[in-house]
């Protein structure tokens, strides 16, 4: 019990506190194979990595990584986790074919080796019926960046909760993202407030893949001061952002974009905004950086095709 930070190996159980920094247990920081009764609470893991370093390990979990035996989960969280080189891995547990119990509890930011039985919550389970629809699992994605949208590998069917938790400002009730997976959310899915979402960046954030405004959308975007930046090696026309609705950008903060391939030459660009809705620029810098060879011809920081564009201040610059 208690807490643990930096390097943690697994010890036979774990029952409260909060335990983050990198570990090295291969089966699960809290119990590897258990065959008899166990029950964990109120534990939250972050940061570490599970699994990595038994590349025989049939299972990799946070907290139970095979389990023959009785096993009940509550109020526990898994955030910012990685599971690696295991044939099943779960956020939670890896596999059971015991009694099985997980509620109130949540998995989130992780990432998992893309393999056949990845479960954000349980990898592989024998049943489900123990498995509460009061749980979380959001921002989990498998090595390639793809969503893991299943709670449990085996068993696709299993309901939970899968919406994200994301503060929103006292003042404004905008959206306060600060990593990737909140932005790409916040500006796609969210729920609009009066017909608008509003998305304040608290954090100098890089994507990871592209953003999309569908058509009947309308996000107001404040960058506050930070920057969103994105690099990636095109091999075809690429936009960062893609507006089919409505994007207003102020708070004075940057989007850049740099285009990592030599550029598409006459056949394709890259662009920071793909614009086919409206697009109004209040201030702030939106900037693309060019090709890995210096070309600048097919680089925009704005695309517009059958859009409309409206700039009120602030740097547009390739």
């Amino acid at each position: 019990s208690g807490n643990i930070g930096g390097s943690a190996s697994a010890g036979d159980s774990i029952t409260s506190g909060n335990i983050g920094g990198s570990a090295s247990a291969g089966d699960s920081i809290n119990c590897g194979n258990v065959a008899g009764t166990v029950s964990i609470k109120g534990i939250n893991i972050s940061n570490s990595i599970f699994g990595s370093d038994k590349t025989s390990d049939s299972a990799a979990a946070a907290f139970v990584a095979n389990a023959s035996g009785s096993v009940m989960i509550e109020d526990c969280s898994a955030t910012g986790c990685e599971f690696k080189d295991a044939e099943t891995a779960g956020g939670l547990v890896g596999a059971s074919t015991g009694a099985l119990s997980v509620s109130a509890s949540e998995v989130s930011r992780c990432t998992f080796d893309d393999t056949e039985n990845n479960g954000a919550l349980v990898g592989s389970v024998s049943e489900v019926s123990g498995i509460d629809s009061n749980n979380k699992a959001y921002f989990n994605t498998n090595e390639t960046g793809e969503d893991i949208s299943n709670a449990v590998g085996n068993k696709p069917d299993v309901e939970i909760d899968t919406t994200p938790s994301v503060e929103t400002d006292e003042t404004t009730g905008a959206y306060e993202v600060s990593d990737s997976h909140s932005f790409v959310w916040a500006i796609e899915e969210a729920e609009p407030v009066d017909g608008t979402v509003n998305v304040k960046v608290v954090d100098d954030i890089v994507l990871s893949k592209t953003v999309t405004i569908q058509s009947d959308r309308t996000v107001v975007l404040d960058l506050n001061g930070k920057r969103v930046t994105q690099e990636v090696e095109c091999t075809e026309s690429y936009g960062m952002i893609t507006n089919n609705g409505k994007l207003n950008i102020a708070g004075n903060g940057t989007i850049r974009f740099k285009d990592l391939s030599n550029g598409g030459g006459d056949s394709w660009g890259s662009y920071v905004i793909n614009n086919y809705g409206e697009l109004t620029v209040e201030n702030g810098t939106i900037e693309h950086l060019g090709t890995a060879d210096g070309d600048f011809d097919t680089c925009l920081p704005i695309q517009n095709y059958a859009g409309m564009v409206v700039v009120n201040g602030g740097l547009i610059s390739s």
